[in-house]
């Protein structure tokens, strides 16, 4: 939030746009992530757990203003 207000302060004209990108979202949901070793996989994330994490973060950005 601050650095949002910072680059407001900075550009007053701007309109800030927040990209988020996780290129490695469908390998997590697929469970096809190495584990840090390399040795195994990391466990599939739940895809409702992932729709709500990405709902909390789309509300907290519009929420920031950006």
């Amino acid at each position: 939030m601050r650095h949002l207000a910072d680059v407001r302060r900075r550009l007053p004209n701007a309109q800030l746009v927040l990209q988020v990108d996780e290129p490695a979202l469908d390998a997590a949901l697929l469970g096809a992530l190495p584990t840090q070793s390399g040795w195994g996989k990391l466990p599939p994330l739940e895809e409702p757990m992932v729709r709500a994490w990405h709902t909390q973060l789309a509300d907290a950005i519009v929420h920031a203003g950006a």
